[in-house]
């Protein structure tokens, strides 16, 4: 038998801690003193240990590992979440580093040009209605182009994002890319727009105020925007479109 001092140099698990996995039913001792309140421990419950500290080295909780201790759940279901969830964690840390490496970009305020008398073309669309507000766009993305396989929709550009900004639209806007002309299809006339180039995806926030600020300089309501997306050099380039009406 080992003493919890003797246990806790053996497994590196705190005193402490070994306390607490007690309290919580986690991790208890071989056997108590009825007496003193002791705790004893035996040598195979260093392997038990092991695992505990192995699972808590995975980031997993401590509820989890009572499950998977409990062998409720298949351990390999738990870790597939854990997995998934730490590539999740690592897809937004990389996010986060990104905006680190572009702050420059971010903070340079004279990084957008402005094309006053910009025509967004009209012509025959495939259009595909999105709640702006609920669907990421990814999602939105993936779907308009599985529309258009199943359609058979031949397009002739890439697709380009519409956000209606009229209160009484309820943020219903679309994704619409020029086709040829079918029973899926309908006429886009065009608009007459203030054109912006983004340089920078994540600080588009930025640049939809410089538009805001360009139409009230031209005197013209905005009743629309529409992005468009190109690479160059390798770096995404998205084009704004402030839709308005002469």
């Amino acid at each position: 038998m080992y003493t919890i001092g003797e246990f806790s140099v053996i497994t590196k698990i705190p005193k402490k801690t070994l306390r607490y996995y007690d309290e919580i039913n986690l991790f208890k001792p071989f056997t108590k003193d009825e007496y003193t309140g002791y705790r004893y421990y035996n040598q195979e419950q260093t392997e038990y240990a092991e695992k505990i500290v192995m699972y808590k080295n995975f980031g997993l909780s401590l509820e989890d590992i009572k499950i998977l201790i409990s062998g409720k759940i298949p351990e390999n279901d738990i870790l597939e979440r854990r997995k998934n969830e730490i590539n999740y964690e690592i897809k937004k840390l990389l996010q986060q580093k990104e905006k680190i490496e572009n702050k420059d970009i971010f903070e340079n305020k004279n990084n957008e040009a402005f094309c006053e008398n910009s025509y967004l073309s009209g012509g025959e669309i495939f259009s595909f209605p999105i709640d702006q507000m609920s669907e990421d766009i990814n999602v939105i993305i993936g779907k308009f182009y599985d529309e258009i396989a199943s359609k058979k929709i031949i397009i002739n550009s890439q697709h380009i994002i519409k956000y209606n900004i009229d209160e009484n639209e309820n943020n219903i806007s679309e994704i619409f890319a020029y086709a040829q002309k079918s029973d899926f299809t309908e006429y886009f006339k065009g608009s007459d727009t203030i054109k912006l180039i983004c340089p920078d995806f994540h600080y588009k926030n930025r640049y939809y105020i410089k538009l805001f600020e360009k139409a009230k300089e031209k005197n013209v309501k905005i009743n629309s925007f529409a992005e468009k997306y190109r690479v160059v050099s390798g770096k995404m380039i998205t084009e704004i479109f402030a839709c308005f009406d002469n």
